[in-house]
């Protein structure tokens, strides 16, 4: 599928108003970790749901899990406390 420039442009404009609104909720969270399990299960939630883009999602994930990995590496010490 591909889109237009004014559908790419939408989707931009939507994406950031959706990146905010995560954001306001990320701030109001009880902490920072709570926030990202929640948003880990609404995307496995998600992805599921819509099997068009579960392969496409499972893939973003692993990329993302990867270069957060590799960026972390021998960074901070590993702890059960956070």
């Amino acid at each position: 599928m591909s889109l237009t420039p004014a559908e790419l442009a939408a989707d931009d404009a939507a994406l950031k108003v959706l990146t905010n609104r995560l954001a306001e909720m990320a701030e109001a969270a009880p902490s920072h970790r709570l926030m990202l399990l929640a948003l880990l299960a609404t995307y496995q939630a998600v992805a599921s749901v819509h099997p068009c883009c579960t392969r496409t999602a499972a893939e973003a994930a692993l990329q993302v899990g990867g270069r957060l990995l590799i960026s972390t590496l021998d960074a901070l010490p590993r702890s059960n406390l956070h």
